[in-house]
């Protein structure tokens, strides 16, 4: 994974690292990920995001939205194909590890 990425967010929700959790990510508003010792991960943005999906988050949850629909569907389409290469990439990486991990 890069450094730094851009991924989908919808809310803006942040949540108290649990103890011993090392912060991974964060963005202006909320922590994004964490690991807690060798085998817990947590993300709060969503690297699993797709067209279909998101189609359906702006049909029902437009008044949600920090921005007009119109607006983050240009970015959507401006950014969906890199969330998607850096979401599988960040499932492949948690994949590679626990199978590397495992008894």
């Amino acid at each position: 994974m890069p450094s730094r990425l851009d991924a989908f967010q919808w809310h803006y929700y942040t949540f108290a690292l649990p103890e011993g959790a090392v912060e991974l990510a964060a963005s202006a508003s909320a922590r994004q990920a964490y690991r807690l010792g060798d085998r817990a991960w947590g993300v709060q943005f969503h690297p699993e995001v797709d067209r279909d999906m998101l189609d359906i988050w702006f049909e029902h949850g437009a008044a949600e939205l920090p921005k007009p629909v119109a607006e983050i569907e240009a970015e959507t389409d401006r950014y969906l194909e890199t969330w998607n290469e850096q979401g599988s990439a960040l499932c492949n990486a948690f994949l590679d590890e626990a199978s590397r991990l495992s008894p």
